[in-house]
Parts: structure tokens; sequence; C-alpha cells
């Protein structure tokens, strides 16, 4: 056994020599915790977002939504993104006066991120997918929707084959009457 001496008092303290080296008796050690001041960071800090934050979060949200619904079907899309404020209004009435509530749509609110990345690589995508034909979507259509107008010389128009004209043919030549044996009275032979 090894003796060692408190930090705080002095007082001997005995170590078997297992473990960690004791610096304190056990009355300084346990008072040691209840004198450290807690860091800022693991103080207990509000994570409640502002109503104005959260509303813009979910406007933001549910337009994103109507702009990847675009992509589907034009009707839907636009009815999505027309009534996202509305319908924001409305969910931010009920979240001031219901807390449960405010905390399901701040927790949801978290999908904005995603959203956001989906409308990105959406924006990218569909495009591309409509100029290859591969979505229900005309090319400028699905540009338009994401980016707004195209500017001028990006979309030529396609380069089609020249449609190969039939050669002309030759006007049909005169005909003449065949030779009768027969000689007219007016004849008169050329020499």
């Amino acid at each position: 056994m090894e003796e060692l001496n408190c930090e705080k008092c002095g007082v001997l303290i005995e170590w078997a020599g297992v473990g960690r080296k004791p610096k304190y008796c056990l009355d300084h050690r346990q008072k040691q915790g209840a004198d450290k001041v807690t860091p800022t960071s693991r103080r207990k800090v509000s994570t409640q977002k502002s109503l104005e934050v959260l509303r813009a979060e979910l406007t933001q949200t549910l337009q994103g939504a109507g702009a990847l619904l675009l992509a589907v079907d034009r009707y839907d899309g636009l009815v999505v993104i027309q009534g996202a404020p509305k319908l924001v209004d409305a969910l931010i009435s009920l979240a001031e006066i219901n807390p449960n509530f405010r905390k399901f749509l701040e927790g949801g609110a978290k999908s904005v991120i995603w959203m956001q990345l989906g409308t990105a690589l959406a924006a990218v995508l569909v495009p591309i997918l409509a100029h290859h034909s591969m979505v229900p979507v005309d090319e400028k259509t699905a540009y338009q929707l994401f980016h707004g107008p195209i500017p001028d010389g990006v979309l030529g128009e396609p380069t089609r084959p020249e449609p190969t004209r039939p050669e002309p043919t030759p006007a049909p030549a005169p005909v003449e009457p065949e030779p009768s044996e027969e000689i007219p009275d007016n004849f008169i032979p050329v020499e």
C-alpha cells in the first residue's frame, strides 16, 4: 500500500495501487463535484424556435413539396404552392395555443433540409430527364418549372434531318405524231 496526501487538507490517504491515484480524501472528494462550475455548453438552453422561424421553415417545406409535385402533376403542384401560405398561417395559429402541437411542428420542420435537397435534385434531374423524353413533360416546361424563363439560345430548334425532296422529273417530250404512209399534197421534200 502506498500513502498519499489529500491536495486540499493534507490528510493521509491509503492507496492499494489499483486504479487511478486519488488526489483527495473522502471528505473533499465528494465536495469536489459541487465546487465545479458547469460550462455553458452543458446548461439547458431553450430549443424552441420563434414562431416566425417556424413559419418560414414550414412555408419553405410546403412550397418545396409543391415544386416536386409540379414535375408529376402541374395542377396539384400549383395547388400546394398557392395554398401553402394559408395552411402555414393556420398551423402557426394552432401552435400558438397548443404547446404539444408546436413541438410536433418543430420536430417536423427539420424535414426542410430534406425538402431542399429533394427540390435541388429535382431541379437538375427533371429537366435533364425531360430533355431525353424520360418523363411526361417537355424539356421547355420542365426547365421553366424550376428555373424560370429559358435564356435565348439554350434550346435551339432540334436538329432534324432535312426532308428529302424528290428529284424533279424532266418534262415529258412532246409527242410527235407517227408518220403516216400518206404524204400530204402540200409536202415539199428538203434536200
